[in-house]
C-alpha cells in the first residue's frame, strides 16, 4: 500500500507543478484568483475531508479525491477562459487526497519510526513529481505547442481506474495492517506529543513556511519566463532545481535546515532587483528554498501526523487547516505584486514569514518528548 501511495503522490505533485505555467497562459488577469480559489477551497474542505475519510475509510476517500482531480482537469480543458472553476475542484481533490494519504500511511504504520520513514519517502517522491511537472508544462506549451491539460487528464484518469481496482482488492490487507498498527500503538505510545506551546509554535512556523513557498510559486513561474527572460528549458530547470533540493531536504531532513528560508528568500528578492542581483542569486535562492521546504515539511508532518488511527482523519485535517489558511489568500495578493520593483511590501512580508518559520521549528525542537495521550 505504501508503494501505491508513492505513485499517487508523484501524480498529484506532477499535475500541480505542470499547471503552474499553464494557468497564467489560459487567462493572465484571473490567474491569481484561480490559484487563490484552489487554495481557499482546499482549506475550506479539509475539515469535512478528515471526517469523511474516517467515516468511509481512507482508501475509498482517496478514490473520491482522484475522481475530483479528473473532474477538475476536465473542467479546465472544457472551459479554459474560467480556470478558477476547475481549480476549485482541484482544491477539493487535494484536500481529500492529502488528508487520506497521510491517514492511510498512519493507519498501516505500527510504530512511530515506521511512520517517520514513510513520511520521508512520501515527501521525497512527491518532490520528484513536482520536479518534472513544471518542465513538462513549459515544454508542452512553448516547444511542442500542445495543450497539456488533456495529457494530465488522461494520466489522472488511468490513475483513478487503477486505484479503483487496487483499493477494493487490498481492503482486507489494509484492514489487517490497521488492526496490527492499532494493537502495537498500545505499546508504541512513545509518540512524541508536543507541549501545547511547542505545538502552537510548530503549527505557526509550518503555516509561515507554506505561505512563503506555495504562496510564491505562481510568481516563480511568471518571473522565470517573463521577467528574467529564461528559455522554456531554463524555466523548467527552475523547478527541477527546486524539486531536487526539496527531495534532498525531505529524504535527509535536519533541524538546522529550518533557517535556510531566510537567506533563500533574500537571494530570491536579490535576483529580481538589478541593483542587488548577482549572477547566481536566482539559482542559489531556489536551492536554499527547496532544501528548506523539503526538510521542514518532513519534520513537521512527522511530528504532527502521528496519532491514534481511529480518528486520524479529523486530527490531520485540523492542523492542515490551520497551516494551509495563510497560503490560501496569498496567491491573489502576490500576483498583484509580481512586478519585480518596488516590491517592498512583498519583501517585508517574506522576511517576516521566514523568521516565523525558523522560530517555530526551533521552539518545537527545544521541547522535551513525552508519551502521547492523544
Amino acid at each position: 500500500m505504501l508503494t501505491w501511495l508513492l505513485v499517487v503522490s508523484v501524480a498529484f505533485n506532477f499535475t500541480y507543478g505542470a499547471l503552474l505555467p499553464v494557468i497564467p497562459r489560459l487567462n493572465v488577469e484571473t490567474a491569481g484568483a484561480a490559484f487563490t480559489a484552489f487554495s481557499l477551497f482546499k482549506v475550506g474542505c479539509l475539515a469535512p475531508a478528515g471526517r469523511l475519510s474516517d467515516r468511509i475509510g481512507h482508501a475509498r476517500a482517496l478514490t473520491l479525491a482522484l475522481a475530483l482531480q479528473v473532474a477538475g482537469l476536465l473542467t479546465i480543458g472544457a472551459l479554459p477562459e474560467w480556470p478558477w472553476l476547475g481549480r476549485i475542484l482541484e482544491g477539493i481533490a487535494l484536500a481529500q487526497g492529502t488528508v487520506s494519504a497521510v491517514s492511510m500511511l498512519r493507519e498501516v504504520s505500527p510504530r512511530l519510526q515506521d511512520f517517520e520513514k514513510g513520511v520521508n519517502r512520501l515527501m521525497g517522491i512527491g518532490g520528484l513529481g513536482f520536479l518534472l511537472g513544471p518542465l513538462f508544462g513549459f515544454v508542452a506549451l512553448n516547444e511542442l505547442q500542445l495543450n497539456p491539460i488533456w495529457i494530465l487528464l488522461g494520466v489522472n484518469l488511468v490513475l483513478l481506474l487503477l486505484h479503483l481496482g487496487l483499493a477494493f482488492r487490498s481492503k482486507r490487507g489494509v484492514r489487517a495492517d490497521a488492526q496490527a498498527a492499532e494493537g502495537a500503538v498500545q505499546d508504541a505510545v512513545e509518540a512524541r506529543a508536543l507541549p501545547r506551546g511547542s505545538l502552537l509554535a510548530l503549527v505557526a512556523g509550518f503555516a509561515a513556511t507554506k505561505a512563503l513557498t506555495l504562496g510564491w510559486e505562481p510568481n516563480l513561474a511568471w518571473w522565470s519566463g517573463h521577467e528574467l527572460g529564461l528559455s522554456s528549458l531554463a524555466s523548467g530547470m527552475t523547478f527541477i532545481l527546486l524539486g531536487v533540493a526539496f527531495t534532498a531536504g525531505a529524504v535527509f531532513p535536519r533541524s538546522w535546515m529550518g533557517v535556510l528560508g531566510i537567506p533563500g528568500f533574500l537571494f530570491l528578492e536579490s535576483a529580481l532587483r538589478p541593483d542587488w542581483s548577482w549572477a547566481g542569486s536566482w539559482w542559489a535562492a531556489l536551492a536554499l528554498i527547496g532544501l528548506w521546504y523539503g526538510a521542514y515539511v518532513t519534520l513537521a508532518v512527522s511530528r504532527l501526523g502521528w496519532n491514534r488511527p481511529e480518528s486520524i482523519g479529523r486530527y490531520n485535517s485540523s492542523w492542515m487547516l490551520v497551516t494551509d489558511l495563510p497560503m490560501a489568500v496569498l496567491p491573489v495578493v502576490l500576483w498583484q505584486w509580481r512586478a519585480p520593483e518596488p516590491g517592498m511590501l512583498r519583501f517585508f512580508l517574506g522576511v517576516f514569514l521566514a523568521l516565523v518559520s525558523a522560530l517555530g521549528l526551533f521552539w518545537a525542537g527545544r521541547a522535551p518528548t513525552r508519551s502521547s495521550r492523544a
